[in-house]
């Protein structure tokens, strides 16, 4: 599967990854909503098939390296966003005493990961406000689509 086709399948995913889409607390939520429209039908109690999944997108990408590897372990994790009870050295973990769990870093971390994709070039489309709600970046972007 080439680039492309990534991304044509899993559009929302994307866009929500590179904050198209409004995120609330619960990401499993959101990602059920953008995998959804995407074609694939989970709930968001589903986390390990939502982990999986976001696992075979980095894995179609081949971004499945040392960094990511390392990036899962409950003292780095923040370096892609993923903040809990023990993140080292951080004020933002002082507010959130959340446990670490790994489904969750690994879809933080997967979206990470796939934030960091170029895809100018490519006609990934926009965002539709019937999968999540906009955010206010998006709102003023301008978007190629076919």
């Amino acid at each position: 599967m080439n680039r492309a086709e990534i991304f044509k399948n899993y559009k929302h995913t994307f866009l929500y990854s590179k904050y198209w889409y409004e995120r609330s607390d619960n990401i499993f939520y959101d990602l059920s909503q953008t995998l959804n429209a995407d074609g694939f039908y989970l709930t968001p109690n589903e986390k390990g098939s939502i982990a999986e999944l976001m696992l075979g997108i980095i894995e179609k990408l081949d971004k499945i390296d040392i960094r990511f590897v390392l990036a899962l372990d409950p003292y780095s994790s923040h370096r892609c966003g993923y903040y809990h009870e023990d993140t080292p050295f951080l004020f933002k973990a002082e507010q959130d005493k959340n446990k670490y769990y790994y489904n969750e870093a690994l879809v933080r971390i997967s979206l990470s990961f796939m934030a960091s994709e170029e895809c100018k070039g490519l006609l990934v489309g926009k965002p539709d406000k019937k999968v999540l709600p906009l955010s206010e970046n998006s709102r003023k972007k301008k978007v190629k689509s076919k």
